[in-house]
Formats: C-alpha cells, structure tokens, sequence
C-alpha cells in the first residue's frame, strides 16, 4: 500500500489511469468515442448528484 505522504495530484493520476481501463471498455461496449464516454460518465455523475440531494 502507497505512503500516506503522496502529493495529491500524484493520487489523482493514478486514479485517473485507472478509471482510463473501463472507459475504453466503454468504448467498445457502446461503439462511442473515448470522449463521448467520457461525458456520459460525467452526465451520469451529476445526475446521481442531484437525485441525492433531493431524497
């Protein structure tokens, strides 16, 4: 397990290349773009956002 000491952009580039893996399965899964995955999964993110705040 990585040290507590990482810089935080350090953390959120290894985060970043792990979640690259699903996307590009994404990608082939819905014959969509790396980019247009990529802005479903934002869409996504905001509207289970919102639906937690108004339960």
């Amino acid at each position: 397990m990585p040290s507590r000491g990482l810089a935080a952009n350090v953390c959120g580039d290894e985060v970043r290349l792990a979640l690259l893996e699903p996307a590009r399965q994404l990608v082939g899964a819905t014959k969509l773009s790396l980019y247009q995955v990529r802005k479903g999964i934002l869409c996504i993110r905001e509207v289970s956002a919102m639906a937690r705040l108004t339960q």
